[in-house]
């Protein structure tokens, strides 16, 4: 009986899966840490888990592929973002992760980085000239309902930053009180 194209894309997808799962399995036996690859450049690594099946085998075992494999993020419990078995993180973790990587990478490069921000910064500002704090001022007098929703939009957005500048605000004001206080 003739196998449809599909059917036999399938079969061999299910029967490559099956060669590399024992293909690790053999691989995991001798190896404290997961040997997993995927693509050229991400490698598990993970610390492998060993238990005794019932013919008292030991077996080992590695939580953050069973993760991968089930569609769970590996930092929280939330789906993956991308296609299962292949992606690794949900959408914010994965943000968060780019971020992290973002921030290690200029803490790490900063003395190199700085003076090519500046650059790109002096050229912004040449570039436009008509940009400045009291242009912008300047609007916000001309528009105040515009600038409101523009700021109400921005905080919406922002939650942890409008936090943040607030406490700073408060201490600002309160150190200025105390000052005023002091002097009177």
């Amino acid at each position: 009986m003739p196998v449809s194209r599909e059917r036999a894309r399938f079969q061999s997808r299910m029967h490559r899966r099956r060669e590399s799962a024992s293909r690790y399995a053999a691989e995991r036996a001798r190896r404290e840490r997961c040997p997993f690859r995927l693509g050229k450049s991400y490698v598990c690594n993970a610390r492998l888990e060993i238990s005794v099946d019932r013919n008292g085998r030991t077996v080992s075992h590695c939580p953050q592929c069973a993760r991968r494999e089930a569609g769970i993020c590996q930092d929280c419990p939330h789906p993956v973002f991308g296609q299962v078995r292949k992606a690794l993180r949900c959408r914010e973790c994965r943000r968060a992760r780019k971020r992290a990587i973002k921030r290690a990478f200029y803490a790490e490069h900063a003395e190199e980085l700085r003076p090519l921000q500046r650059e790109r910064h002096a050229a912004f500002r040449a570039a436009h000239p008509g940009h400045d704090a009291a242009a912008s001022r300047r609007w916000r007098q001309r528009h105040p309902d515009r600038a409101r929703a523009v700021r109400a939009r921005w905080i919406s957005k922002n939650p942890q930053r409008i936090k943040v500048l607030r406490h700073r605000w408060y201490k600002t004001y309160k150190a200025k009180l105390r000052a005023r206080q002091a002097a009177a």
